[in-house]
C-alpha cells in the first residue's frame, strides 16, 4: 500500500497538482530546478504529454 504524498516544506516552496496545460503556462514563470525543468520539457514533448 503507497502512502500519501506528503512534501517536505523545508525542501519546496510551492506545490499543487496542476494539469499539462497548467504547466505549460507556468513552466518558464515559476522556478523550477533545472533538472525538473528539462524532465518536464521532455515529457511535454513525449505522447504522454500531448493531450488527446
Amino acid at each position: 500500500m503507497s502512502e500519501p504524498l506528503s512534501p517536505d516544506p523545508g525542501e519546496i516552496e510551492w506545490h499543487a497538482w496542476l494539469t499539462v496545460a497548467e504547466l505549460r503556462e507556468v513552466v518558464d514563470e515559476r522556478r523550477f530546478v533545472p533538472a525538473g525543468r528539462r524532465a518536464l520539457r521532455q515529457y511535454l514533448e513525449s505522447e504522454s504529454g500531448n493531450p488527446s
